[in-house]
């Protein structure tokens, strides 16, 4: 879901072009690339995209109004029992669950850049998220090829308070 249907069509041919590239370095095979290709569904309305969903994973640009605006509408259209994540780097993912009528489900999974290459998945805990979103955030890390490591809610989580750390250094 993106806000116009433009975005929309504009991500769907990067995520094309980015899979035909795999294909072309044969770092991926055309069979997974149409697999990947036929899973996508551009929905202008969010909550239609979020009808019968077990998990959203929101990744609006890193403004801490607009994801908590984002994270609102989240809890209202998606399913009850749907877990809701930030892609964020550096927001403090308790004051989006703050918003929601469900922050025992709500988490950050944050992906590094290019998705699709980095193994590193963190997965940021606040003191309100309950074991069983961590237990299905690790499952989850785990069943897309990823190495997830849990973190606390804290400034920068641990990759970027790390990186800060070892460039001061």
């Amino acid at each position: 879901c993106d806000v116009s249907t433009e975005l929309l069509h504009s991500a769907v041919d990067a995520i094309r072009k980015s899979l035909a590239e795999g294909v072309r370095r044969r770092k991926t095979s055309p069979v997974f690339r149409d697999v990947v290709l036929d899973r996508i569904r551009p929905e202008p309305d969010l909550a239609a995209a979020v009808a019968g969903i077990d998990l959203a994973v929101e990744s609006v640009p890193e403004s801490l109004p607009l994801k908590q605006e984002t994270f609102r509408r989240l809890d209202a259209a998606a399913p009850p029992d749907a877990l809701l994540a930030s892609n964020t780097s550096a927001l403090p993912v308790a004051e989006l669950a703050a918003v929601t009528t469900r922050p025992a489900l709500v988490l950050g999974l944050h992906f590094f850049n290019p998705v699709p290459l980095m193994p590193l998945l963190e997965i940021v805990r606040t003191p309100a998220t309950a074991e069983s979103t961590i237990d299905a955030a690790l499952a989850l890390a785990r069943c897309l090829g990823k190495q997830p490591i849990v973190v606390h809610d804290s400034p920068g989580f641990a990759t970027s308070r790390l990186g800060l750390a070892l460039g001061l250094e």
